[in-house]
């Protein structure tokens, strides 16, 4: 009989466990969610929010709100009171809430640049028309940092999403490099005329043309949205990053659309307002075009729509369209991030360019990620590239040497 009753003691003290683990596990499940309405709750209520609402990025990206990234220290005051509340009331869970609020405070630390913490909230302005040439619109997201301007104003950085010339989003590139403006940065994320698939058509030098506008915009409205007019860099991915290795190294003036000029390195005469930048930072982006027709056939079909034909039709035009024709002694520093099993946009441009850059004394730093494709992006889980954007942003605009 005792045998018995130690058996059925032994049989739900078990049975007990497991049900209390179940529903620790169902409770810690739910911390998340509980974590991120409490964050949006606690910022409608502080008046953090300046515009519309502030989000954490997991829940910016699943609402695609115009307006993220709260201040860190409004978001780490309400995760300590809602885990101090639980402890109260279920110790184990307090636990697991205080725990899950430390490891975020410390990947926090891991992943940005001491010297330039995150201190501002990020307000968005979208589809602001930088460009009405016949009728066609070209438009950009305005991301800007929450708090008011420093003398001088913010530097700026004119972002270009990638597409292989054809397709791209602002809006989805926005969501990668829109968060710089929470370091002091004001961000203009810019479309420009895409190509189709059709053979034959192309769209160089128009979108060209519309990436320089971009910067003419940022540089000519500079007192209305806060920016340092000689602090621009231009930024891409892939197709975007060749626009940004064009506008660091071609002169101002006008296109030479069909051939190169007599002299492509000499310095140009802007018409107006100028479109150079004062910083590159290059995604893996073509830079010899014909080069990438020879050596990238995946990207050919690419290549033609945005050239409209082969280099043997147009050979003229392919060199017109290659930032490394144009590399000079007063181009501005170069960031260079590469992938060494790049199929598309083969590791060899981006090594070219850098070698060109060095032969005409030009600061630059690249960055070879090896075992990388094409297509990564700025803030990788594994790998976060943004403290070297920012170290090398900060070295660039501010007259610094250039590391690493």
């Amino acid at each position: 009989m005792t045998t018995i009753v130690r058996g059925l003691l032994k049989l739900n003290w078990r049975s007990f466990q497991r049900l209390r683990a179940s529903g620790l596990r169902r409770r810690t499940a739910t911390i998340p969610a509980d974590l991120e309405s409490l964050e949006r709750r606690a910022l409608l209520s502080s008046g953090s929010a300046t515009q519309s609402t502030f989000l954490s990025p997991r829940l910016a990206r699943s609402a695609a709100v115009d307006v993220f990234v709260a201040e860190r220290a409004a978001r780490e005051n309400a995760l300590r009171a809602r885990a101090d509340g639980l402890a109260n009331a279920d110790p184990i869970l307090g636990q697991r809430l205080t725990k899950l609020a430390q490891a975020r405070e410390m990947q926090a630390a891991q992943t940005q640049d001491p010297a330039s913490p995150r201190r501002f909230g990020v307000a968005v302005q979208r589809d602001i028309v930088y460009r009405n040439d016949g009728g066609h619109a070209v438009t950009l997201d305005l991301y800007r940092p929450v708090g008011p301007v420093p003398p001088g104003g913010w530097p700026a950085i004119v972002a270009f999403p990638g597409g292989g010339w054809r397709w791209a989003s602002k809006k989805d590139y926005g969501q990668q490099v829109g968060g710089l403006a929470s370091f002091g940065y004001v961000v203009a994320v810019a479309d420009y005329t895409y190509g189709s698939a059709t053979p034959g058509t192309k769209v160089w030098p128009v979108d060209f043309e519309d990436v320089r506008d971009a910067v003419r915009w940022v540089r000519g409205t500079a007192d209305w949205i806060g920016v340092d007019p000689n602090r621009i860099a231009a930024m891409g991915v892939s197709s975007g990053a060749y626009m940004a290795n064009m506008l660091g190294t071609y002169p101002d003036g006008p296109v030479s659309a069909e051939q190169l000029p007599p002299n492509p390195t000499a310095a140009g005469a802007p018409d107006g307002v100028s479109a150079r930048v004062q910083a590159v930072v290059d995604f893996y982006g073509p830079t010899d075009m014909p080069l990438l027709w020879q050596e990238a056939v995946r990207t050919r079909p690419n290549i033609n729509t945005f050239l409209g034909g082969t280099p043997d039709q147009f050979p003229g035009r392919y060199l017109a369209a290659s930032p490394d024709q144009f590399v000079s002694h007063d181009d501005p520093p170069f960031l260079i991030f590469q992938g060494s099993n790049d199929p598309t946009v083969p590791p060899d441009q981006s090594q070219l360019l850098a070698a060109k850059l060095q032969n005409a004394g030009v600061p630059y730093r690249l960055m070879m990620l090896q075992g990388y494709a094409h297509g990564f992006p700025i803030n990788m889980p594994a790998f976060n590239l943004t403290p070297d954007v920012l170290t090398f942003l900060d070295e660039a605009l501010n007259g610094k040497p250039i590391t690493g």
